[in-house]
């Protein structure tokens, strides 16, 4: 009697990634307010004001903060940028 097998292999693959920030926040001429201010990122300034990522995003497109777009696509946020300057949602 012939009798067949099937062999089912399952994996699981995990990544992390570990981001840190320097101790030093980035000092550079915000083009709206014209002052030289600290610089965050979208992510680190949502955390710092108490938006989600999405929010944060969500207020940029809607222009509710100074930023300035680096060459690879990523943001920093004006220091001067203030969470009562939200316009539109629901927080």
């Amino acid at each position: 009697m012939n009798t067949k097998t099937r062999t089912t292999i399952t994996y699981e693959a995990w990544q992390r990634t570990v981001v840190t920030r320097s101790s030093e926040p980035v000092h550079i001429v915000c083009g709206l307010c014209e002052a030289e201010t600290a610089m965050f990122t979208a992510n680190e300034f949502a955390r710092l004001i108490g938006l989600t990522p999405r929010q944060m995003y969500r207020q940029i497109e809607a222009g509710a903060f100074h930023f300035i777009e680096n060459s690879d696509g990523s943001l920093l946020i004006c220091e001067n940028s203030s969470p009562n300057q939200l316009t539109g949602e629901k927080i």
